[in-house]
C-alpha cells in the first residue's frame, strides 16, 4: 500500500538537487523527503495558504500553526493524493500544530530532541519553496536561545514562507526542529521550534479537535514585542540598526543573566554599531570566553578588531571563525579583506 502511494513522489524526488555537504548523502535525502508533505489550507475568503509538514507518526503530521491557523479546512498532499485533516492539536504560542490524517500512509521521520544540539552542528532544512517545489538547504546551528525551557533553534539553513512547517534535521537525518520563521530585515536569521514541544502528542489522542480558525492567539514570534523573549526583541533592534535601544535592552538582559554569552554578544554588537570599539571588544571577548563555539561572537569580534585596526587580533579571530562557520568567515572576508589568511 505504501509503495503505491509514494511511487509518484519518488520519481520527483530522484531529480532533486542535493546540497554539497559531506554530512548528507542522496539516500539520506530520499528518506527525509519521503516523510515530507505539502499542506493546503483554505481560508474563509477562499485564499489558499500553502506550507509544509512532516510525518511523525501513523496518520500524524506536524506543521506550523501559522500555516493552518487561518483556515478551518486543511488538506495534506502526498503521493499525488489529497487527504482531508480530520483533527488538529494546536500550540499556537510555539506555532506547532499536529494534524490527524488516519488515511495517510508514508515513512515516519525519526524524531529526536533539540536538547542534543550544539552550536556549529550541521543541519538541513527541507520544505516546499513557495508551497510547490521541495528543496533542501544545509547549514549549521548558530544560536540556541531558550524560551519556556526549550531552545528556539537559529540556523543558517535558508527557507522560504512555503517551507514553513517543514523539517530541520541533524546530520543523522533525525528531526530536531520545525521550520518556523525568518526575522525580517535580515539575511540569515532562520528559526525553528524544537520537536520537544510536541513529541508527547504523537501517540496521544488528547487535545485534538476539528480544525478551526486560530485567530485569538499569536505565535511568539508574531506577538507584540513586550510579549516576546528578549533575544527576539534584541534581534529586531539589530535588524533596524537601533543601536542605542539595543544597547539598553542588552544591558538589561545581562543584568538578569550575567553569564549569558548571548547577552554579552548582543551588548558587543550594539557597541560595535555605535563605533565604540573598546566596549565592543570587551563584551565580545566575554561572549567568546563563555561560549567558545559561538561563531557570531567571533564574527563581531573580528569586525571590531578591523574597526580599531588591531590586525594581529583580527587575523586570530578570523582563524577561529573559519574553524567554526565557513559562511560567516566568507562574510567577514568580503567586508574586511585583510582578515583572510
Amino acid at each position: 500500500m505504501i509503495r503505491n502511494l509514494v511511487a509518484p513522489a519518488l520519481a520527483a524526488i530522484a531529480c532533486l538537487p542535493v546540497p554539497a555537504s559531506a554530512d548528507f548523502d542522496r539516500a539520506a535525502f530520499m528518506r527525509l523527503a519521503m516523510s515530507t508533505v505539502r499542506i493546503e489550507a483554505l481560508a474563509p475568503d477562499q485564499h489558499y495558504n500553502m506550507g509544509t509538514g512532516v510525518i511523525v507518526g501513523p496518520g500524524r503530521v506536524i506543521t506550523s500553526c501559522h500555516v493552518t491557523g487561518p483556515a478551518p479546512s486543511v488538506r495534506v498532499l502526498y503521493g499525488g493524493l489529497r487527504y482531508t485533516v480530520k483533527l488538529q492539536r494546536a500550540d499556537v504560542h510555539h506555532d506547532l500544530c499536529m494534524l490527524d490524517v488516519p488515511e495517510l500512509e508514508g515513512p515516519v521521520a525519526t524524531v529526536g530532541s533539540a536538547a542534543n544540539l550544539h552550536l556549529g552542528d550541521a543541519v538541513i532544512a527541507m520544505g516546499f519553496t513557495g508551497g510547490y517545489e521541495l528543496q533542501f538547504a544545509d547549514g549549521v546551528v548558530r544560536e540556541l536561545n531558550r524560551e519556556h525551557g526549550q531552545p528556539i533553534i537559529k540556523s543558517s539553513t535558508a527557507f522560504s514562507s512555503g517551507a514553513s512547517g517543514g523539517g530541520l534535521f541533524d546530520a543523522a537525518g533525525t528531526l530536531v526542529g520545525i521550520l518556523t520563521f525568518r526575522l525580517r530585515g535580515t539575511e540569515d536569521c532562520y528559526y525553528s521550534m524544537p520537536v520537544d514541544h510536541f513529541k508527547a502528542w504523537i501517540a496521544s489522542s488528547e487535545g485534538f479537535e476539528a480544525p478551526r480558525l486560530l485567530n485569538q492567539e499569536k505565535p511568539v514570534w508574531m506577538d507584540v514585542p513586550e510579549h516576546q523573549p528578549v533575544f527576539l526583541r534584541v534581534a529586531a533592534l539589530e535588524a533596524g540598526h537601533d543601536w542605542l535601544a539595543m544597547q539598553t535592552l542588552a544591558s538589561s538582559w545581562l543584568a538578569d543573566e550575567p553569564e549569558s554569552a548571548y547577552a554579552w554578544l548582543n551588548l558587543g554588537k550594539a557597541a560595535l554599531g555605535l563605533h565604540h570599539s573598546d566596549e565592543a571588544e570587551q563584551a565580545l571577548q566575554q561572549a567568546t570566553r563563555r561560549q567558545p563555539r559561538l561563531a557570531e561572537a567571533w564574527l563581531a569580534l573580528a569586525r571590531s578588531y578591523a574597526q580599531s585596526h588591531h590586525d594581529p587580533e583580527l587575523a586570530d579571530a578570523r582563524r577561529r571563525l573559519g574553524e567554526l562557520d565557513s559562511a560567516l568567515a566568507e562574510q567577514l572576508d568580503a567586508q574586511a579583506p585583510g582578515a583572510s589568511p
